[in-house]
């Protein structure tokens, strides 16, 4: 009897297991598909909200677009701390150099490689930019988020951090 019992138990333990496997299962193919449906969908929209241009603030834009790109490239490729701190000097202000402690020997030698993924221009302040890429360095991977000011064509201050990653 105590058999029987136990096996009718074991049974219902894994019907229950079963289904909630196959509930589990659902659940991650439905958000994998609302997830693929989103990344398509961004990448179907673009907004482009632009007064017209004349030919040297275009030229402008792109040149704080190309210090952009070198500086966050310089900053997510390099062999050591003190080497990225000397690389982007030239593209900062003397008290972005203060702020963020550019001038400072910490000796961390660790390599790190990076590549930009994308950036945007806010609008309500075309000195602004968000910068968004990825970053391999001490044997992991990170996504990371870089905020950009610029003043005269050099970076006023800037905020790196790190995103979370599922």
């Amino acid at each position: 009897m105590k058999r029987i019992t136990c096996i009718i138990l074991l049974l219902i333990g894994l019907l229950f297991v079963g289904v909630k496997y196959h509930e589990l299962q659902e659940k991650y193919h439905d958000h994998e598909a609302t997830i693929m449906k989103l990344k398509k969908e961004k990448s179907e929209k673009s907004i482009v909200i632009s007064e017209p241009q004349t030919d040297s603030n275009r030229e402008k834009d792109d040149k704080t677009k190309e210090i952009l790109e070198s500086f966050v490239y310089s900053y997510v490729n390099f062999h050591s701390i003190d080497d990225r701190n000397q690389s982007v000097m030239d593209f900062v202000t003397e008290d972005c150099q203060k702020e963020n402690a550019l001038d400072v020997k910490v000796h961390a030698d660790f390599d790190s490689k990076g590549t930009i993924e994308s950036s945007y221009q806010s609008i309500s302040d075309p000195d602004s930019f968000i910068v968004l890429g990825k970053e391999e360095s001490r044997g992991a991977s990170h996504a990371f988020l870089m905020n950009v000011h610029f003043t005269n064509d050099k970076i006023d201050s800037y905020t790196y951090k790190y995103m979370a990653q599922n």
